[in-house]
């Protein structure tokens, strides 16, 4: 019974399928974080981070896709010349991110909204006084967001992403009462195989 019922279940996912129609297909992304967290008393987008990794689609229409992917990304913040004294000098995180997003196509760009999960990897905190002080503080290991982005497809192969992320939840929260929160504008190259 159970393998009829595999048998039949798996004949239902492929009835959709045609030969010659590609389902998925597969990207390599690799770019740069502008990062700001809000909260730490530094100002701008002046802190460029990395971020990495491999996306996958599926095909669920003509013109829409679901799309997911693991990704390594740093956020964090950096003091300016025209930051006030703050509590921080810099702060750096390394993260694993699991984004989820709906892709909209229209003639050579793809717009996409979505949500994504992350999980913070290691973090190091330097005070204003250049002294490290990470151990003062213990940051919240998981960060969820909302991500909204446009990907301009140059060729069948390659694209240029731009993309705009929020995380809803807070990193930490200062004695004071103030959360910190990480936004983040990314420009990123992808491959798509």
């Amino acid at each position: 019974m159970k393998k009829i019922l595999t048998i039949i279940i798996f004949g239902l996912f492929l009835l959709p399928l045609k030969a010659q129609e590609r389902r998925f297909r597969a990207a390599a992304v690799g770019g740069l974080n502008l990062v700001q967290l809000d909260g730490d008393g530094l100002l701008g987008f002046h802190h460029f981070k990395l971020q990495g990794g491999l996306k996958v689609y599926t095909k669920l229409s003509e013109r829409w896709e679901f799309g997911a992917g693991i990704l390594f990304t740093q956020h964090g913040s950096k003091r300016a010349a025209v930051d006030n004294v703050p509590v921080f000098k810099q702060i750096d995180m390394n993260m694993v991110e699991v984004p989820v997003l709906m892709h909209f196509h229209e003639w050579k760009f793809i717009v996409n909204g979505g949500v994504s999960y992350a999980r913070l990897i290691n973090y190091r905190i330097i005070n204003y006084k250049n002294e490290e002080v990470t151990e003062d503080y213990a940051f919240n290991p998981t960060m969820f967001s909302i991500i909204l982005g446009a990907t301009l497809n140059i060729n069948e192969h390659f694209g240029v992403d731009l993309r705009w992320s929020k995380s809803l939840n807070s990193l930490y929260r200062l004695e004071n009462g103030t959360k910190m929160k990480s936004r983040v504008f990314a420009i990123r190259g992808m491959y798509f195989f």
